[in-house]
């Protein structure tokens, strides 16, 4: 119920919220009630719910509870500070990365993505790099299920090289994406591994300096990435969610 609620539609009746959740009108009410009586949405003078700021409690619940995050959060600060680049940690959510951790540098004015941000895994290099460690009947499936959307004039759009640069991102293992998601920005992205030695996670870093080459990103860049990430994988366990 609660997802039901976008940026496009904030306000929902109890009718809209039974459409979009194939749930009956008569729990729709229920749910809602409760979720009132909890503090998780409102009522407006229009008959329609808003969620309030308590929701966000469910999120950082988990956020702060995450070894994964709790590891990873000062390496994301070095990587950002080093790099002077923003930089995340995501994770494969069904078809989405949604991304746990981040970090920018004090004066990175370039758009960055916040703590919950989720998109389709093959936009992103982080994506593309949990997307190599799945089987290839599961990267089929689900290239199948996505029409690829052109984001910007640099996006790739086409399932077969979508699928080449994730074959690229299993072999060399590592994903760069220029400028496929906003223009002027470029990211690298490298997995995190459990201590059962399985990719569990990605850590990214965002370039929108100009002035650095491709090279000195594959390059210098690529070598912090991968000394940092190796730095985390050793200290999650087996669980690390």
């Amino acid at each position: 119920m609660i997802r039901a609620f976008t940026e496009d539609c904030p306000a929902l009746g109890i009718t809209d919220l039974a459409e979009r959740t194939g749930v009956s009108r008569a729990a729709v009410r229920r749910i809602l009630l409760t979720l009132e009586r909890l503090g998780y949405v409102r009522r407006t003078e229009g008959g329609l719910f808003r969620l309030q700021p308590a929701v966000l409690s469910l999120g950082y619940a988990y956020i702060g509870s995450q070894q994964l995050v709790q590891v990873g959060r000062p390496y994301l600060e070095k990587v950002a500070q080093e790099l002077q680049g923003s930089s995340s940690i995501a994770v494969l959510d069904g078809s989405d990365v949604i991304f746990v951790a981040r970090s920018r540098p004090a004066g990175y004015l370039a758009p960055t993505f916040s703590v919950g941000s989720r998109f389709p895994a093959h936009l992103t290099a982080i994506g593309r790099v949990l997307l190599a460690a799945l089987p290839d009947d599961q990267i089929d499936a689900y290239l199948q299920r996505h029409q690829p959307l052109a984001l910007t004039s640099l996006t790739v759009a086409d399932r077969d090289e979508i699928r080449r640069a994730i074959s690229e991102a299993r072999r060399n293992g590592y994903s760069f994406v220029d400028q496929e998601l906003h223009i002027g920005i470029r990211a690298l992205a490298v997995p995190l591994h459990d201590a059962l030695g399985r990719i569990c996670a990605g850590l990214n870093v965002t370039i929108a300096d100009p002035r650095v080459s491709t090279e000195e990103i594959l390059d210098r860049h690529l070598s912090v990435l991968r000394r940092i990430g190796s730095e985390i994988s050793a200290g999650l366990g087996s669980d690390p969610f």
